[in-house]
């Protein structure tokens, strides 16, 4: 409720933002209703309370509908992140879902990764359940997702970045550590996943 509560705030506040609103609704809890977007928060632990609330906002399960974790299921158990995740292949037949996660808990940075996250009260709960790239597409495989891809963010920044600004970037100060900063984007992965095969 307060990440959604911090939302509402800054676009009540932010007049680029407001003004994308037709006839906006906020309620006291945060939440947000208008005809052309709603925000809502729920738990995501239960996946019966978020298709409830998404019912109630008259949210179309059969429109071309984007999903977009960064960093979120990795605090959920796996059986609870990966209800999460086959909820959606059912519910949502024309989708998409992008997932960015740390990855490889099991080598000396990760394990560092790990603890680091452990000692601020934040455990990486699902890493170790799906630490490869292998094993987070299997995972979207099994719970019904019909195409899916998965790379490192170093991939990323090698095949989808332009060469000249990688360059420009790498000279920066804080990049003082270049091999570092490849460690760490090695443990981080990007997952596309589809529910249409041709993509």
């Amino acid at each position: 409720i307060d990440v959604v509560k911090s939302k509402s705030t800054i676009i009540k506040h932010q007049i680029k933002l407001h003004s994308k609103l037709e006839n906006p609704i906020w309620h006291a809890n945060g939440e947000l209703a208008s005809s052309r977007y709603h925000l809502i928060s729920a738990d995501l632990r239960d996946v019966e309370e978020l298709h409830k609330k998404l019912t109630e906002r008259n949210f179309d399960f059969n429109k071309p509908t984007l999903i977009i974790s960064e960093c979120v299921l990795v605090y959920l158990s796996a059986p609870e992140s990966n209800k999460i995740i086959e909820w959606s292949s059912k519910q949502l037949k024309s989708s998409w879902f992008i997932l960015y996660e740390p990855i490889k808990p099991d080598d000396p940075f990760g394990r560092v990764m790990i603890q680091n996250m452990q000692f601020r009260g934040c455990p990486l709960k699902t890493v170790t359940a799906f630490p490869s790239l292998d094993s987070q597409k299997q995972r979207f495989y099994s719970l019904g997702w019909k195409a899916v891809d998965a790379i490192t963010l170093n991939h990323v920044y090698d095949n989808f970045l332009d060469p000249n600004e990688n360059r420009r970037i790498e000279k920066l100060e804080i990049f003082d550590e270049i091999e570092e900063w490849f460690m760490i984007q090695d443990h981080y992965c990007l997952v596309l996943a589809s529910q249409d095969k041709a993509d």
